[in-house]
C-alpha cells in the first residue's frame, strides 16, 4: 500500500476524503495547498506521522542518498512546508511561526519555548549562515533532535531578509552567497519571558548542554509567581555571567595568557583570533553521523592552488574595495570549535551584559527591543541599518552612488 502511494502521489488530483496523514500527504503532493495547511494544523504529531510515512516508502530513498528523483524532491518539499524548516526530514522538528500559538501550546504541554531569531526564513535555502548550520549540523543530531522534540515547543521569527551577494562572471555563471547577519536562540517560559539565550553557532555537545541547563532554569523560573520572575531571571543571568567570566579567565590562563582584566571588554581585548585558535585546539567538537550524511554532498572540492584572496593584494586600491566582500563570500575559515569558543565566551558574555542592563527587556513585550539591542550592540549589525554595515561611508569605490546603492531611496 505504501509503495503504491509513493508511485501515485505525483499524479493524484482528487481532494482527500478523510483527514488521515496518508490521505493528506497524497493530496498535498498532488498540488493542493490546503492539504499542507491541514497537515500543519496537526502540529508535531502530524509531522511525526508524515516523516514516518516518508521513511517507510522504499521507493523514496533518504535525502542525499542516491539520485534525487522527483519523488524525493516532492516529499522533502512537503515535509519542509509542514515543519517550516529546511531539511526537516533529517530532524523531524515542527516549528511555530506565531509566538502566541507557541505559547498556547507550551501552556498546554507544560514545556518551555525555544525561540529562534534569524535573518531570512528557516525554511528557505538562503537564510543566514548560522541558521543553515543549525538545521544541517545541530538539529539533525539525534540527541539534540530528541531533546527539542520531547522537551521544547519550537518557534522561529525572521528579523529581516538575509543579505545576499551575487558575483556575476559575465558568461552566465553566478556565485551566490549570504553575507553578514547572525542568529540567536532564546529560552522562554510559556508566558514568553526570556530566561536565557545562546547567540551564534556552537558545537552539538555545547548546544545540548545549554539546552539542558536552559530547560531546567526556565522550569524553575516558570514555577514562581509571575511577580517574582523578573528577579529570578536577573539572578540566573547574573550567576551565569559570573561563572562564565571565571571560566573565561581560566581558559586564558590555560593557553598562557595572563592578565588582570575583570570585566567583559577587558577579557575580550585579551582574546584575539590567535588566542581563540589556541583555546579551540584544546576542544573536541564531534558532529553526528546523521549530520555528516546531510552535509557531505554540500561540500564540493576546492581548487586550492589559485584563490582570489591571493590575487587581490597585487592591486592595493582594488583590494581595499573588494577584500571585505571577498572575505564575506569565501568559505568560513577555521573550525566549529573556534566559533564555539568565541560565541560561548565573548559573544554570550556581551549578550548577558545587554540583558542585565535592561530589566524591562525581560518581559514578553520587551522581546523585540531585546532582539534589536543584541543585534545592535553584540552582533554589530543594527536591524535599522538598510545596508547592515556593508556600505561604509569611508570606503572610496570610484562608483557613482546610484550604481553602488541600487534602490537606496526605497
Amino acid at each position: 500500500m505504501l509503495i503504491t502511494l509513493a508511485l501515485t502521489v505525483l499524479t493524484l488530483t482528487a481532494p482527500p476524503t478523510t483527514t488521515t496523514v496518508p490521505d493528506l500527504a497524497r493530496t498535498a503532493l498532488a498540488g493542493d495547498p490546503t492539504a499542507i495547511d491541514a497537515l500543519r494544523a496537526l502540529g508535531q504529531p502530524g509531522l511525526d506521522a508524515l516523516v514516518a510515512l516518508r521513511r517507510s516508502l522504499s521507493s523514496v530513498p533518504p535525502l542525499f542518498v542516491g539520485e534525487q528523483t522527483p519523488a524525493v524532491n516532492a516529499w522533502e518539499a512537503l515535509i519542509d512546508a509542514v515543519a517550516r524548516q529546511r531539511y526537516a526530514s533529517a530532524s523531524g522538528l515542527y516549528w511555530h511561526t506565531d509566538l502566541d500559538e507557541a505559547k498556547a501550546r507550551a501552556r498546554r504541554e507544560g514545556k518551555p519555548i525555544l525561540s529562534l531569531r534569524l535573518l531570512g526564513a528557516l525554511d528557505e535555502d538562503f537564510s543566514c549562515a548560522n541558521s543553515r548550520f543549525f538545521r544541517t549540523i545541530l538539529y539533525p543530531d539525534p540527541a539534540i533532535a530528541r531533546a527539542l522534540h520531547d522537551g521544547w515547543v519550537l518557534h522561529w521569527e525572521s528579523v529581516r531578509k538575509a543579505p545576499k551577494i551575487e558575483i556575476d562572471f559575465g558568461d552566465g555563471r553566478k556565485l551566490v552567497r549570504t553575507i553578514t547577519g547572525n542568529s540567536l536562540h532564546y529560552a522562554m517560559t510559556a508566558d514568553g519571558e526570556v530566561t536565557d539565550l545562546l547567540p551564534g553557532m556552537v558545537g552539538p555537545q555545547a548546544f545540548s548542554a545549554w539546552l539542558e541547563r536552559a530547560r531546567t532554569s526556565t522550569a524553575a523560573i516558570a514555577a514562581r509567581p509571575p511577580r517574582e520572575r523578573a528577579a529570578a531571571i536577573r539572578a540566573h543571568l547574573t550567576a551565569d555571567l559570573a561563572a562564565r567570566m571565571s571560566a573565561w579567565q581560566a581558559a586564558l590562563a590555560a593557553v598562557g595568557v595572563e592578565g588582570s582584566a575583570r570585566d567583559v571588554e577587558g577579557l575580550a581585548a585579551a582574546t584575539d583570533d590567535e588566542v581563540i585558535a589556541r583555546m579551540a585546539a584544546r576542544k573536541r567538537v564531534r558532529i553526528s553521523r546523521e549530520a555528516e550524511a546531510l552535509i557531505g554532498p554540500m561540500m564540493p572540492g576546492r581548487n586550492a592552488r589559485f584563490l582570489a584572496a591571493d590575487a587581490m593584494p597585487i592591486a592595493i586600491t582594488k583590494a581595499a574595495v573588494e577584500a571585505p566582500m571577498l572575505r564575506l563570500a569565501t568559505p568560513v575559515e577555521g573550525t566549529l570549535a573556534r566559533d564555539e569558543v568565541h560565541n560561548e565566551l565573548v559573544v554570550k558574555s556581551r549578550a548577558l551584559v545587554v540583558m542585565l542592563g535592561g530589566a524591562h527587556l525581560q518581559t514578553p513585550g520587551g522581546v523585540p527591543a531585546l532582539t534589536a539591542a543584541i543585534y545592535r550592540e553584540v552582533f554589530l549589525t543594527p536591524l535599522d541599518d538598510p545596508w547592515m554595515g556593508l556600505a561604509p561611508a569611508d570606503v572610496f569605490t570610484a562608483l557613482p552612488p546610484e550604481l553602488e546603492k541600487v534602490g537606496a531611496s526605497r
